[in-house]
């Protein structure tokens, strides 16, 4: 797959992410989707989430449910190698619902297969370090 292929696939993803736009989400995700996230109960993987419909369910219930907790990225910063999309970012997500704000450094890593998103690996730097029990 061309260079500029896996980039328009991205672009279509990230203008579908920044308007909450579930189903322009769903057309860019592999019906095999697998979206490993940083942080779950599933070590040492942690959130592992399959398939388009779950996919776009766990966004909407995770951020954009409420618009006040959507997540905030900033100084993005974009890299293409063949199949893959390497994205730099910062993340930010209002407290609320019971969960601390999350002001983070992220990584992500997206497979791009027959012009969809095949897989997302999601890292974000942990702030603090649990305590040594």
């Amino acid at each position: 797959m061309a260079e500029s292929d896996v980039k328009a696939v991205m672009g279509e993803f990230f203008a579908a992410f920044a308007t909450a736009d579930m189903a322009r989400i769903a057309e860019c995700l592999d019906d095999d989707f697998v979206w490993t996230l940083p942080t779950g109960e599933s070590d040492p993987h942690g959130l592992v989430v399959r398939g388009k419909a779950a996919a776009t369910d766990y966004l909407k219930q995770r951020f954009f449910d409420d618009k006040a907790n959507a997540p905030v990225l900033s100084d993005v910063k974009l890299e293409y190698s063949g199949d893959l999309a390497i994205m730099r970012f910062r993340v930010q997500v209002p407290a609320s619902g019971g969960r601390k704000k999350v002001d983070s450094a992220g990584l992500e890593v997206y497979r791009v297969v027959n012009g969809k998103i095949r897989s997302k690996e999601a890292y974000w730097k942990q702030v603090s370090w649990p305590d040594a029990k």
